[in-house]
Protein backbone atom coordinates (compact mmCIF):
# COMPACT_ATOMS: atom_id res chain seq x y z
CA UNK A 1 0.00 0.00 0.00
CA UNK A 2 1.27 3.33 -1.02
CA UNK A 3 2.32 5.39 1.74
CA UNK A 4 0.00 8.32 2.64
CA UNK A 5 1.98 11.78 3.57
CA UNK A 6 0.76 14.40 6.08
CA UNK A 7 1.37 17.50 3.70
CA UNK A 8 2.07 17.85 -0.31
CA UNK A 9 2.82 20.30 -2.37
CA UNK A 10 1.54 20.29 -5.62
CA UNK A 11 2.21 23.04 -8.96
CA UNK A 12 0.73 23.35 -11.95
CA UNK A 13 2.20 25.29 -15.00
CA UNK A 14 -1.58 25.84 -16.54
CA UNK A 15 -1.58 26.33 -20.57
CA UNK A 16 -3.96 26.15 -23.05
CA UNK A 17 -4.35 22.65 -24.22
CA UNK A 18 -3.07 21.15 -21.15
CA UNK A 19 -1.48 21.32 -18.00
CA UNK A 20 1.58 19.86 -15.72
CA UNK A 21 1.50 18.87 -12.32
CA UNK A 22 3.82 17.49 -10.07
CA UNK A 23 3.57 16.46 -6.88
CA UNK A 24 6.61 16.84 -3.93
CA UNK A 25 6.70 15.45 -0.47
CA UNK A 26 8.48 17.20 2.44
CA UNK A 27 11.38 15.63 2.09
CA UNK A 28 11.36 16.84 -1.98
CA UNK A 29 10.71 13.32 -3.31
CA UNK A 30 8.46 13.55 -6.61
CA UNK A 31 5.43 11.74 -6.16
CA UNK A 32 3.87 12.33 -9.82
CA UNK A 33 4.69 14.28 -13.03
CA UNK A 34 2.15 14.51 -15.18
CA UNK A 35 0.88 16.03 -18.59
CA UNK A 36 -3.32 17.21 -17.54
CA UNK A 37 -5.36 17.51 -20.56
CA UNK A 38 -7.17 20.61 -20.50
CA UNK A 39 -10.81 19.13 -19.33
CA UNK A 40 -12.46 19.21 -16.70
CA UNK A 41 -12.65 15.44 -15.62
CA UNK A 42 -8.64 15.11 -15.90
CA UNK A 43 -8.06 17.96 -13.58
CA UNK A 44 -10.42 16.63 -11.02
CA UNK A 45 -8.93 13.41 -11.60
CA UNK A 46 -5.32 14.54 -10.69
CA UNK A 47 -6.92 16.57 -7.51
CA UNK A 48 -8.23 13.28 -6.20
CA UNK A 49 -5.40 11.78 -6.84
CA UNK A 50 -3.33 14.24 -5.00
CA UNK A 51 -5.87 13.92 -2.34
CA UNK A 52 -5.34 10.39 -1.90
CA UNK A 53 -1.92 10.80 -1.13
CA UNK A 54 -2.00 13.17 1.70
CA UNK A 55 -3.91 14.41 5.01
CA UNK A 56 -3.28 18.17 3.33
CA UNK A 57 -2.41 19.29 0.08
CA UNK A 58 -0.67 22.53 -1.07
CA UNK A 59 -1.33 24.11 -4.24
CA UNK A 60 0.35 26.80 -6.63
CA UNK A 61 -0.11 27.26 -10.13
CA UNK A 62 1.49 29.21 -12.85
CA UNK A 63 -0.62 31.12 -15.41
CA UNK A 64 1.29 33.37 -17.06
CA UNK A 65 0.50 34.74 -20.43
CA UNK A 66 2.23 34.84 -23.68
Amino acid sequence: MPRRHTRIRVGSDAGKGHHWAVAVNADGETLFSTKVINDEAQVLTRTDTAGQKADEVRWAVDRHRR
